[in-house]
């Protein structure tokens, strides 16, 4: 998740301006933005901007700030019928010995502008805001072709910094959700002296117990349970922090990429969690999907969710290791994303027959209404029947939900409760004996259909930016090791 930095006007200023959302349709909607991208300090490392497929966002003709430099312009148009700025996703790359601590706005003292060494997001890569200084919500322009002739300020609409350091603190992944950190000198060198602290979080009276649990020295895997902590720096350092909590609890995905879970509570996934990247909850509507122009099976419309309702059973998804999620014992409401007649189930400790089961199936119909006048029109209505349903056990091996040919489901398994009403309405000709996550491919070699996955990347080995594996850099450049973008020079 990249967090956002809004800069150089206040928030007063922004809700002005949305005050004036008339004024913003009627001068135009796209407006001519200047971000200045700085790498602090000089040789700790590098930066480079993208849009991360924001089709909002035009650059500049031959916009260069996609390359990795210590400073970059990042020049361009943005639309947005509110008000005049502009957003951009900033990349920080750390030099060797260096560590990234965070990304800063410049900041403004008495109207001039201040280098600023506080760190306002620690996340890479981050979405930076540029608010115009040239331009309001009533002197936008109404097309791309205006605005781009119009051309780009002279100086920044807003300038940010990557900050790097010697010593960092960050919070371990998936522990966001239980504290934070702090340093009092964020961007340090050697000889310098900080202090890094771990704090817990204690909202609402910390019925979680939440607490401190260690530091871990990355480069030695150290554990440290001295909170805070002084350091006099002599060699580049990265401080992990650890907590404790009565509503902590690790889970594991195998190399299947999947797993089937059931909770009786309300259960949270970290914020940031860099290899689970979604996970199904409950119920989800289904779709007919073609091979070769042949209508030959159903597929999950949506995979979406951030946490997992009560009583529901639930798949997570993602790349293979360890997370750490929050799980609160004290929300336990039931689930309520019924609404579209597919249900994820569990069968518990003896297991669940589809025999005898039926569900409602809610659909419209078409009906004749005939009003005071005697005039008669057609109206839309809903109406529910009862269903026989279905039942699809999810196998982690094949990545979908497979027909129980005899209505039985194993015990401690998730399945999918399809009503046969929906079947009818997507595939009237054929029962599916397969249900997808989403719509495969077929492996032309065995005719076997699977869903796509991307294959896990190894954390020992260099990647380039492409993905392409390599066993140790040969050319100078920017690759991928351990997770993170690496600067490699002869």
């Amino acid at each position: 998740m990249m967090k956002r930095i809004f800069t150089r006007k206040s928030l007063v200023a922004l809700a002005v301006a949305l005050s004036a959302s008339g004024n913003a349709l009627a001068g135009g909607t796209y407006v001519p933005v200047y971000g200045q991208l700085k790498a602090y300090p000089s040789g700790a490392g590098m930066v480079y901007a993208t849009f991360e497929g924001d089709t909002s966002a035009t650059p500049e003709e031959g916009a260069t700030f996609g390359e990795p430099a210590e400073q970059v312009e990042v020049k361009f148009v943005y639309e947005s019928a509110l008000i005049a700025y502009g957003y951009y996703s900033a990349h920080a790359i750390a030099a060797e010995g260096w560590n990234f601590a965070g990304f800063a706005a410049e900041k403004y003292i008495d109207g001039e502008a201040v280098f600023n060494d506080s760190v306002e997001s620690p996340t890479n890569p981050s979405v930076l805001e540029v608010q115009s200084q040239k331009y309001d919500s009533s002197s936008m322009f109404s097309s791309l072709e205006e605005a781009m002739g119009a051309g780009f300020p002279d100086e920044p609409d807003a300038v940010h910094y990557a900050l790097f350091n010697r010593v960092n603190p960050r919070v371990a992944d998936g522990y966001d959700r239980f504290g934070t950190v702090t340093i009092d000198k964020a961007v340090n060198d050697f000889g310098d002296k900080v202090t890094i602290e771990a704090l817990p979080d204690t909202t609402g009276g910390n019925p979680g117990n939440t607490k401190f649990a260690y530091w871990v020295k990355k480069s030695t895997g150290e554990q440290v349970t001295e909170n805070p902590i002084t350091i006099e720096i002599t060699e580049p350092e990265e401080y992990l922090a650890y907590f404790e909590s009565d509503y902590l609890e690790e889970i594991e995905i195998d190399e299947t990429g999947f797993l089937p879970w059931f909770k009786g509570n309300e259960v949270y996934l970290p914020k940031t969690g860099p290899n689970l990247s979604y996970m199904l909850i409950n119920s989800r509507e289904l779709e007919p999907y073609e091979l070769n122009g042949q209508k030959v099976g159903l597929a999950v419309a949506d995979i979406y969710g951030s946490s997992i309702d009560a009583q529901k059973a639930t798949i997570l998804i993602g790349k293979p290791g360890k997370y750490v999620i929050k799980n609160d014992p004290s929300r336990t409401a039931p689930g309520i994303f019924n609404f579209t007649q597919n249900y994820l189930e569990w069968s518990g400790e003896s297991g669940a027959s589809a025999e005898g089961v039926t569900k409602d199936y809610v659909y419209d119909k078409q009906v004749e209404v005939t009003d005071e006048e005697g005039e008669t029109s057609t109206k839309t209505v809903t109406d529910t029947i009862p269903s026989t349903v279905k039942y699809y056990p999810f196998d982690k091996a094949k990545g979908a939900f497979l027909l129980a040919e005899d209505g039985k489901v194993a015990a401690n398994t998730v399945y999918l409760v399809v009503l046969d009403k929906v079947i009818e309405a997507n595939t009237p000709d054929f029962v599916p004996t397969v249900i997808y996550f989403e719509e495969p491919t077929e492996d032309e070699e065995t005719g076997i259909k699977t869903a796509t996955k991307k294959p896990a990347m190894k954390s020992n080995a260099y990647y380039t930016l492409g993905g392409q594996q390599v066993a140790t850099p040969k050319e100078n450049g920017i690759y991928i090791f351990d997770g993170k973008k690496v600067i490699f020079r002869k």
